[in-house]
């Protein structure tokens, strides 16, 4: 199944769970950079250089964490944005066939 077929089938209530996901991996995405920031900023204040030897690894593992969570980040809210685009595109205009047009007054 390809991304068009599986946005056109999307109800409201699948663009809602959507949206939710997109929340809890932004929130993922930021609590990955604040980590990496705060690594950094320990980082810079070790004087021990044992210490700073094994941490370089462990910052790579927070900056690494942190690109892999902005990709996840772009990739869910690139899809949920081209499947509202698809549901404005196709469901909204059955939904609202039976409403009355209005007349706009100039």
């Amino acid at each position: 199944m390809n991304d068009n077929d599986l946005f056109a089938s999307m109800q409201i209530l699948d663009l809602k769970h959507l949206s939710d996901i997109e929340q809890a991996v932004k929130e993922q995405c930021r609590d990955a950079i604040k980590q990496y920031k705060s690594w950094r900023t320990l980082y810079a204040l070790e004087t021990d250089q044992l210490i700073k030897r094994y941490s370089r690894h462990e910052g790579e593992i927070h900056h690494n964490q942190a690109i892999e969570y902005a990709r996840l980040y772009w990739q869910v809210r690139t899809d949920r944005r081209k499947a509202f685009a698809t549901y404005i595109d196709t469901k909204a205009p059955q939904l609202f066939a039976n409403q009355p047009q209005y007349q706009r007054i100039s």
